[in-house]
């Protein structure tokens, strides 16, 4: 009998016994879950695991996200808040989306606006995007301006947001460097195949080659040479 089968005869609660016993196995486990109506009594028996340390925080936020019962929430909360480490974080901030959905959006924001360590808002990020709200790129573009993500951590994100060309170009002739470069690490994204967002106008790319043709600014030469590559091709 294959596994896949042993997985479709199993409730909620024997899933995440799964899980638990045979590490390697998570992510199938998780994407039974994800099939199943979220299950109360495997929420708690998770959050019991996780209590008597039988079952990592890791693992915990994952499995709390995929089996999506309210019950969990709190504690994926908990672990996010934890900086626990080994992934923790994302799964955590993923989790609390899967599980209240758009409903979790503020207290993921004031995570990322609040006073935690670096990795604890880069989780908080996971699960922003995880719902895309029309906040979205506001919050991520504030939160990096403040300093609070990184340039690499908010510029993937906000490119699968598909900024608009006024917008990019208000960003490219900003006075700040450090926008001018998250802009083009945005527009970079934007460009690659795999993110089937839109690709920016001729406006944008005339703003970039002014930017690369400065001497003073400088940005990775992988990102450069993509860059260079499109404004030929719009040329």
């Amino acid at each position: 009998m294959s596994q896949e089968h042993d997985l479709a005869e199993m409730d909620a609660v024997t899933l995440v016994d799964a899980a638990i016993e045979d590490r390697v196995s998570f992510k199938k486990v998780g994407l039974r879950l994800d099939d199943l109506v979220p299950d109360e009594q495997a929420a708690k028996h998770l959050i019991a695991a996780f209590h008597r340390h039988r079952c990592e925080p890791w693992l915990t936020a994952y499995l709390l996200g995929c089996n999506g019962h309210h019950v969990g929430y709190e504690t994926a909360k908990t672990i996010l808040l934890s900086n626990a480490g080994s992934s923790s974080e994302s799964y955590a901030g993923v989790a609390m989306a899967k599980i209240l959905g758009l409903a979790a959006y503020d207290d993921l924001r004031q995570i990322i606006f609040g006073d935690h360590p670096q990795k604890v808002r880069e989780g908080a990020v996971y699960g922003l995007v995880d719902n895309s709200s029309p906040q979205l790129l506001n919050d991520l573009f504030t939160a990096f301006k403040e300093q609070r993500l990184s340039r690499s951590g908010v510029g993937s994100n906000i490119a699968k947001c598909n900024p608009t060309d006024d917008w990019l170009l208000e960003q490219l002739h900003s006075e700040n460097v450090q926008v001018q470069k998250l802009a083009c690490a945005i527009i970079d994204f934007m460009l690659r195949p795999n993110l089937t967002s839109r690709i920016p106008g001729n406006q944008v790319a005339n703003s970039v080659q002014d930017l690369l043709n400065d001497q003073e600014f400088s940005i990775m030469q992988s990102r450069r040479e993509n860059l260079l590559a499109w404004i030929n091709s719009t040329s």
